[in-house]
């Protein structure tokens, strides 16, 4: 009887980064070569078929030590370690199952569209407000993680650990421009550092700058830059400007991991009527699950180079999506499978290159309990 032992895209474990497992003992052994791959590395068409070039397909399913479900697969040639052409990809489940316990697949693995699985096991959510000194014709934010808004104030999700950077920009009713640019840190398990600049006291020429802080550890060191030349490093200094208009203030803090955040903010001194300024609020609004309902997906390359979903934030032109789901023949162990159809473009990386990955057409079969 000629079984055709197929694959289910290989969802590489977060914690192995798509490398930890053996699947001699998982092979799904089914009689329909219904499993495929079609679609593009950057722009170049890639084919893959399980019963073509040696082709084999793997599934299994763990649980997470945070009780998530995680349905994983590998698209590979037979009997090869590492594995050139390779693809995998990891579905987890939509919300936490008591360990041991059984899933409504018709949920968990329902149609529909899926969050990218970012660099860390959280998301990091902030609150942005954009401030004016004068009547707003439009503003812009730009944000590292690839998001952009024109609201006033809007939440943006950061799944990548490292700095990062916020930009906004605001036109005025009398066609008057500013930008300005602040940096914050997101940390794998501190969260957000960042902090926003207040002017407090103002008379005249005259105003003490205060550093609204949020995260970081102490004990922390403060550099001022007030745009005229001079400097502090106290925490709320006074400072005196000699003529009135508009500066650029930059306050830079360091905490005692080495982390720095930057507030950048334009100060109008004088009560300068002739000068715009846009200034941002950040607000640390707390952290989520990144797990749940998301997808991760890596490819080994000809050169046995593997790039990963995880390793990039992912641009807004990034997509996932199950466009059909339905009952499959189950594994060799009796698991119970499903073929999903699916379509997606993602953005992969390995910290020195990045590719695009995209196909409209993928089918894969997985197992759940």
């Amino acid at each position: 009887m000629n079984s055709k032992i197929i694959v289910i895209i290989s969802l590489c474990v977060l914690v192995t980064a798509c490398q930890k497992r053996k699947y001699a003992d998982e092979q799904v052994k089914l009689d329909k070569e219904d499993i495929y791959f079609n679609g593009y590395v950057d722009n170049e068409p890639i084919a893959l078929k399980i019963g073509t070039d040696s082709y084999y397909c793997y599934s299994s399913y763990t649980q997470r030590a945070d009780s998530i479900y995680v349905f994983e697969g590998t698209l590979k040639k037979f009997d090869c370690n590492p594995c050139p052409l390779s693809l995998h990809i990891e579905l987890s489940d939509y919300r936490k199952h008591l360990p041991g316990s059984s899933i409504l697949v018709d949920s968990s693995l329902a149609t529909g569209s899926r969050n990218f699985i970012p660099g860390m096991s959280k998301y990091n959510t902030v609150i942005l407000a954009s401030h004016s000194n004068k009547e707003v014709s439009s503003l812009r934010w730009d944000l590292s993680n690839g998001a952009s808004s024109q609201d006033s104030i809007f939440m943006s999700d950061f799944g990548q650990p490292g700095p990062q950077t916020i930009s906004l920009t605001v036109i005025t009713k009398d066609n008057c421009e500013s930008v300005v640019v602040n940096k914050i840190f997101v940390g794998e398990d501190s969260g957000i550092f960042a902090s926003n600049i207040e002017a407090l006291l103002v008379q005249n020429t005259s105003s003490q700058f205060k550093s609204n802080r949020t995260g970081g550890k102490a004990p922390f060191t403060y550099t001022w830059y007030f745009g005229d030349g001079t400097t502090s490093n106290s925490p709320e200094p006074m400072h005196n400007y000699t003529w009135s208009g508009s500066y650029p203030v930059k306050l830079q803090i360091k905490d005692a991991e080495n982390h720095v955040c930057e507030s950048n903010y334009i100060y109008v001194s004088g009560n300068d009527k002739s000068s715009c300024a846009a200034n941002m609020s950040v607000y640390n609004a707390g952290s989520r699950n990144a797990f749940l309902n998301g997808v991760k997906i890596c490819w080994t390359d000809q050169s046995n180079v593997v790039l990963s979903s995880d390793s990039v934030t992912q641009p807004a032109q990034s997509y996932f999506e199950i466009i059909n789901s339905q009952a499959y023949a189950a594994n060799e162990k009796g698991e119970p499978g499903r073929l999903l159809t699916l379509r997606f473009n993602v953005l992969l990386a390995n910290g020195k290159r990045k590719v695009w990955f995209k196909s409209d057409n993928t089918a894969i079969a997985v197992t759940y309990k």
